[in-house]
């Protein structure tokens, strides 16, 4: 279960991350 949820968070970060690089990409 523990590895499921680093899972689910890390997959979270990569989302938010790449939302924020079109963004940027959106904003130049």
């Amino acid at each position: 279960m523990e590895a499921e949820e680093r899972l689910a968070y890390i997959k979270r970060l990569e989302e938010l991350r790449d939302s924020k690089v079109l963004v940027y990409f959106s904003y130049t």
